[in-house]
């Protein structure tokens, strides 16, 4: 005769709040001990709850990719697609701060409202309304 089924302890994902239950796998129910030490969820959950608050500028840009679209939206092209930050700050990626543009559009768009920059070779000259900051270039 099998053994009766232990009752689960009742746990909730501390992202979402979501009620976890225990998993299947092959039909087979998930080890009570797992279950126990599960955190999260599921590996959407535990990416988010290992995300740092201080995050570098490139982990920033990269997060703001998931809001980027599909076309562009200046020209509607859907090539060599970029986020552009309206608010001008990287680390605000909420969907209404973010534009999707291509890199023609979003230089053009730079140019456009007042931000200046040289291109790679030689000196760096920023300008932002109005303002100069010179940065020389590594020897």
């Amino acid at each position: 005769m099998p053994m009766t089924r232990k009752k689960d302890p009742v746990k909730f994902c501390p992202v979402c709040g979501k009620r976890m239950e225990r998993k299947r796998f092959n039909g087979r129910l998930e080890d009570l001990n797992r279950f126990k030490a599960r955190r999260y969820c599921g590996p959407e959950c535990a990416g988010i709850a290992s995300q740092k608050a201080d995050a570098s500028l490139a982990a920033a840009r990269k997060r703001s990719v998931k809001f980027r679209g599909s076309r562009c939206e200046i020209c509607g092209t859907t090539e060599d697609l970029q986020a552009h930050h309206k608010d001008m700050n990287p680390w605000n990626n909420t969907p209404e701060n973010i534009m999707t543009l291509c890199a023609k559009c979003h230089t053009k768009y730079h140019w456009e409202h007042g931000k200046q920059l040289t291109g790679k070779s030689g000196k760096r000259s920023m300008e932002v309304d109005g303002q100069k900051n010179r940065q020389m270039s590594p020897a």
